[in-house]
């Protein structure tokens, strides 16, 4: 979901004509959602490594982990009512695929569809 904010300048020059410049500044912001299991500690400690990635990396983010109930050995950021960017669903122990992920790569990787 997209919230939008615009902010409008107006410069008026006094002379025969009234000249009127108008700026418009498009400022958007994001809702990602974050899904993560309660099975591990390691699912709980990427969820905030992307969280606080996203918000350094993109001013007026907004993330929300587990703003449902989470399914078992599930991993998965989508943007809300939109795209998904990793989904990792019906993982076993060890779960080898989300710990083999690099975080780093996936934070810039979703910043750069962001932005």
């Amino acid at each position: 979901m997209f919230n939008l904010a615009f902010r409008k300048q107006e410069l008026v020059l006094e002379s025969r004509f009234f000249l009127t410049i108008k700026q418009c500044t498009f400022v958007a912001s994001v809702c990602l959602l974050l899904f993560r299991s309660k099975q591990c500690n390691s699912f709980k400690t990427r969820a905030n490594q992307v969280k606080g990635g996203l918000e350094i990396g993109v001013p007026g983010i907004t993330v929300l982990i587990n703003p449902d109930k989470p399914r078992r050995g599930c991993f998965e950021i989508r943007e809300e009512g939109g795209e998904t960017f990793i989904s990792l669903l019906g993982l076993k122990r060890p779960f080898k695929p989300m710990k083999d992920l690099n975080m780093e790569e996936v934070i810039g990787n979703i910043i750069k569809k962001i932005k």
